[in-house]
């Protein structure tokens, strides 16, 4: 899938109740969560932010693409999110993953068949993580359905999507998928702060 025709989105709906305070802010080492997960967006044809926060638009240099629909949750976001781009797909990172490194968003357009509508991954535990997701523009009737519906697990519409499991890469290590929900998530991410999101490993 050719990046140029895709947009990348970072997620920040979510309302950070077990960290106890706003993970997009958060910083590890001298970085936010947010601008360690931006600088995967170079490259795309679009970069976008969904959250009602402009601060959050702010510290990334992202477009705001705010809720269509209110407290929808990821679904609603993602709702949002193909109604407001230009591009022929979104890639979907969550705002907590802050070792989500930008070869694996690679991995993922060139893993992306011709005829799916969309992708998420896997990890080696057969956890699914339908929030790092690639949604092709065509998807919208679908997740306006869902939203419509009041439908808004994010597993049951990528199954109504049809959605392709990507299993994650041998060469990327487990940590690459690492959620941050938890002081104590904080405190082992703090341990890896200088993990590059350009390696691998």
């Amino acid at each position: 899938m050719d990046k140029q025709h895709t947009a990348f989105a970072i997620l920040c709906g979510g309302k950070s109740r077990r960290m106890g305070q706003d993970k997009a802010f958060i910083r590890l080492g001298e970085e936010s969560l947010l601008r360690r997960l931006a600088r995967i967006g170079q490259g795309f044809g679009e970069r976008l932010v969904a959250t009602d926060e402009r601060l959050m638009a702010q510290e990334t240099g992202f477009r705001l693409v705010p809720d269509v629909v209110k407290d929808a949750g990821p679904v609603g976001a993602l709702y949002s999110l193909l109604s407001a781009m230009e591009s022929e797909a979104v890639l979907t990172l969550p705002c907590d993953m802050p070792f989500f490194p930008a070869a694996l968003a690679d991995a993922m357009l060139m893993a992306m068949p011709a005829e799916a509508q969309a992708l998420l991954l896997m990890g080696r535990n057969g956890r699914a993580f339908p929030l790092c997701a690639l949604v092709r523009a065509s998807c919208l009737p679908v997740v306006r359905e869902h939203v419509q519906a009041g439908k808004l697990k994010a597993m049951p519409l990528m199954e109504s999507l049809g959605a392709v499991n990507m299993p994650l890469p041998e060469r990327f290590s487990d940590r690459v998928l690492m959620n941050l929900n938890t002081p104590h998530d904080l405190a082992l991410a703090s341990k890896h702060q200088d993990y590059t999101l350009q390696g691998s490993r």
